[in-house]
């Protein structure tokens, strides 16, 4: 078996290449061009990359894209390339588009005209809910039924990618599937997102309060944006964030999330599924790894989105009875592993 998988160098990719490879897979993994070499990227997981055949290719090249499809002719491409932060998207929504929805386009058009045997997955996201849900045992939940509603550019440029994968799907029958996943974190995940952002704030905080003898916050001073040390004079920096009161999240395990991606192109019957924990939780619960955590934090407008969504939870019941899915890590388990990762 041949599989592409976009976006090599992300959180989500890394995880299905590690799967892929684990079931003797050959895996070909795509990078957009950058000017970071691409010896600086290999230096975090050498030995893991060799394993891989790595292609400079850049899904927004029409011409491009359908080479790379005619030349590999894979079983299947995981599509897991994309502008995919929510907050960024609105301050570069044509960027978002072409790499989120343009770059699906020409995935298909790719399979269609040069290798219809290919099984296509394409990351899918909770945020094309936007702000609906329907009312599941008394709580908001958001399911393979509820209406879309997108709240960001994020959201509708994925919104449309997932229309197009239905059109060619039911027009062509190319065996293309949207995997809806809700938030997902990993210790690959970038700082950028926020439970990473908070955990590593927490593992740095940690070391500098050992450093510089703070036992407690009779210890430390406060001003806007900075703590200092009463008793070594250091000064270390308060954690920005965006809207965080009245926000709950539906956040799972990356790995794990993978594993449901390949559970869906290996189903005979192309489907979309949610793909969830089930569970929400308030921001307010990750920023508990910070002890004291409002004494170390404040809003910065730079981070507040123009409009949020408060309240996403997936009902993943029918990949769950169909296909036999379920996590293996608990939102607690899951925050624990960050916290432990990023303190050492």
């Amino acid at each position: 078996m041949l599989s592409i998988i976009t976006g090599i160098f992300g959180m989500d990719a890394q995880n299905m290449a590690s799967i892929l490879l684990d079931k003797g897979h050959e895996v070909v993994g795509t990078y957009r061009y950058s000017s970071v070499p691409l010896d600086d990227r290999l230096k975090t997981k050498p030995a893991f990359y060799q394993r891989l055949s790595l292609v400079c290719s850049d899904l927004t090249d029409a011409s491009g894209t359908s080479r790379l499809i005619a030349d590999y002719q894979p079983d299947y491409i995981f599509n897991l390339a994309a502008m995919s932060h929510v907050g960024a998207s609105f301050n570069d929504p044509a960027a978002t588009f072409n790499a989120d929805t343009i770059g699906v386009l020409n995935l298909l058009e790719g399979i269609k005209l040069n290798s219809p045997h290919t099984r296509l997955y394409q990351a899918a996201t909770s945020e094309m809910f936007g702000k609906n849900y329907d009312v599941k045992d008394g709580v908001p939940t958001q399911s393979i039924h509820t209406p879309f509603l997108p709240s960001s550019p994020y959201g509708v440029a994925k919104l449309a990618s997932h229309h197009l994968i239905n059109i060619y799907r039911a027009g062509y029958g190319i065996h293309a599937v949207s995997g809806i996943l809700f938030n997902h974190t990993d210790i690959h995940r970038t700082p950028t997102f926020f439970e990473r952002k908070v955990s590593i704030y927490a593992g740095k905080l940690a070391r500098w309060k050992e450093a510089n003898f703070v036992k407690d916050l009779t210890d430390l001073t406060f001003s806007n944006k900075f703590v200092c040390s009463k008793i070594s004079g250091s000064t270390f920096p308060k954690l920005p964030l965006g809207t965080i009161e009245g926000v709950h999240r539906d956040i799972g395990w990356s790995y794990d999330y993978m594993r449901a991606a390949l559970l869906m192109v290996e189903a005979d019957d192309p489907k979309d599924y949610v793909v969830s924990s089930g569970e929400a939780y308030p921001l307010t619960d990750i920023l508990k790894v910070i002890p004291d955590y409002s004494h170390f934090i404040y809003i910065d407008p730079e981070f507040v989105r123009p409009v949020d969504v408060p309240y996403l939870r997936g009902d993943s019941t029918p990949i769950r009875e169909e296909l036999g899915w379920s996590p293996t890590k608990s939102f607690h388990e899951l925050i624990e592993m960050l916290v432990a990762h990023d303190s050492r």
